[in-house]
């Protein structure tokens, strides 16, 4: 092979190698914008703002049983509703675990619903490094009566016990102050 075929030969390769580079930051970008829009365009629950989070009955670790009121905090809760398939569910998750990590919201205020059994439960914490609880609805009462069929869906709820906002959005930064007023209330 000559030394013109070999040069030629080597850069096709770097422009090959170049182009997945490039493709990958592209596509990586893109999922990020896709995550953005599709949570900004999913449908809303029948959750209402201004609403008692409904009291229902959901499975705690170990099997127990507890109600939405009994494991609400006083100074306000962070309720997510997650599929533990969902990789957005994953990064609001993630999210929430750095707040906790970084004291910016308390240990007991934030859990997690799903529907999934408790063995899946337990694994999902335990892979994503997840210190908050995730409860089981068994029942399916949230999307039955609630129409929370969409996830991840993050609710924050004051300590009166009202909604004070519903948000699909995973990946947008929390503004912490404006949280700890929407908790307060």
């Amino acid at each position: 092979m000559s030394r013109k075929s070999i040069g030629f030969l080597v850069l096709v390769l770097i422009a090959v190698a170049g182009g997945v580079v490039v493709g990958t930051l592209i596509r990586d970008r893109m999922d990020h914008r896709r995550m953005v829009e599709m949570n900004q365009r999913a449908p809303r629950t029948l959750l209402g703002l201004g609403d008692d989070l409904p009291d229902v009955t959901l499975t705690v670790a170990g099997g127990y049983t507890e109600t939405c009121a009994e494991l609400l905090s006083e100074r306000g809760s962070i309720v997510l509703f997650l599929d533990l398939e969902c990789p957005p569910c994953v990064v609001m998750c993630q999210r929430w675990q750095r707040a906790l990590d970084d004291g910016e919201v308390d240990d007991t205020q934030v859990f997690g619903i799903t529907n999934h059994p408790q063995d899946a439960v337990a694994a999902f914490l335990s892979e994503n490094n997840i210190t908050f609880p995730v409860h089981q609805d068994a029942a399916g009462e949230f999307r039955k009566q609630y129409e929370v069929d969409r996830f991840p869906l993050e609710v924050v709820v004051g300590a009166s016990g009202r909604v004070r906002s519903l948000s699909y959005d995973s990946v947008s930064p929390v503004d912490f102050n404006d949280l700890a007023q929407r908790l307060a209330d």
